[in-house]
């Protein structure tokens, strides 16, 4: 994310040199570098796609540093709006056709786990598991983390998903039967 912009890598390379010699970067840098520190963390992490398109971000990566506030704030706008437009840009595309969206569980728990604590050994065979073998209210629980999922879901785009894509690669058989119980017809896992 750095090394790709010689602005930021710059930044990086001068609080490296403070800390190799002991120094506490904190009493050296300036109020101008940690703004153009934070300017460079937000170019690092728009999309490759925004930074040819958008004047305002070819402008400020070429400028490099000495960022104003006034340059703080168009970038601080742009983000906003880039932001605000994603959720109607995924809603179009999808009632388009051209997309089909998941959603998944509430907050990412591992779900396998709130049914079983057995499961964990389908990736790991020989783990010591918790005395108990289930985790206090864990199929209600497991439900509740769809259910949130699929209420948010809807909320966005006035409509149920079809697939569901579950963090950590959090399947199982018992999984894959409560979504499809909610009216899931598909999952995806990385």
């Amino acid at each position: 994310m750095i090394d790709p912009f010689p602005g930021y890598a710059r930044l990086r390379d001068c609080i490296q040199r403070f800390q190799k010699d002991g120094a506490e970067p904190a009493l050296y840098v300036s109020g101008q570098f940690l703004a153009d520190l934070l300017v460079w963390y937000h170019l690092a992490w728009m999309g490759e796609s925004l930074r040819k398109t958008i004047p305002l971000l070819g402008r400020l990566m070429a400028q490099g540093s000495g960022y104003t506030l006034a340059d703080r704030q168009a970038l601080n706008t742009l983000i906003g709006e880039t932001l605000s437009s994603i959720l109607p840009r995924y809603r179009a595309l999808q009632q388009s056709g051209q997309v089909e969206l998941s959603t998944t569980p509430n907050t990412h728990p591992i779900l396998p786990l709130l049914l079983d604590f057995a499961t964990a050994r389908e990736a790991v065979p020989h783990l010591a598991l918790p005395r108990h073998s289930l985790y206090p209210g864990g199929e209600n629980r497991a439900i509740d983390h769809i259910w949130k999922a699929l209420e948010a879901y809807h909320r966005q785009f006035d409509q149920n998903p079809t697939g569901f894509w579950p963090g950590e690669g959090a399947l199982s058989t018992a999984t894959l039967e409560m979504f499809a119980t909610q009216g899931l017809a598909w999952t995806a896992s990385s």
